[in-house]
């Protein structure tokens, strides 16, 4: 069980940062002078907090020393962490990778999916806007 979490996590990782240094511009990994950082919330699956953590630091050290990407891993016990993810799905702050058990995976999907739709008209509504000024700056004699 520990070497599937612990597989599962760095592939997880490896694809969030592989989207990071993607250069998608909408993460909220950070960048600074080429750094980059993803923020992990992983579900509280050992004895406790603080072992989740001793388990999960030395990958998350490899994996940083493998791609230069600095994982700040937050272990987030049940009780707190459904209204965490809610929290962030309503304020669009939450994290690059989240780990959650399968139970809430329906429940949550309706959820997110909902607010995707709004962050996709809002992007879309953006994309129209550009496209206007671009149409605008080209019929002027712009670039």
């Amino acid at each position: 069980m520990k070497a599937r979490l612990i597989s599962t996590v760095v592939t997880v990782l490896a694809v969030a940062a592989t989207a990071a240094c993607g250069g998608g511009g909408t993460s909220t990994s950070s960048s600074s002078a080429g750094s980059k950082t993803l923020t992990y919330w992983a579900s509280n699956q050992g004895t406790s907090l603080e072992n989740d953590k001793a388990v999960l630091g030395p990958e998350l050290a490899k994996f940083e020393k493998q791609t230069g990407v600095k994982v700040n891993l937050q272990v987030i016990g049940w009780p707190d962490l459904l209204n965490k993810i809610l929290a962030a799905t309503t304020s669009g702050q939450g994290p690059d990778v989240l780990n959650i058990g399968n139970t809430w995976a329906a429940s949550l999907q309706a959820s997110i999916r909902e607010h995707l739709l709004v962050v996709v008209q809002a992007v879309d509504q953006a994309v129209k806007r550009h496209r206007g000024h671009r149409l605008a700056d080209d019929t002027a004699g712009g670039k």
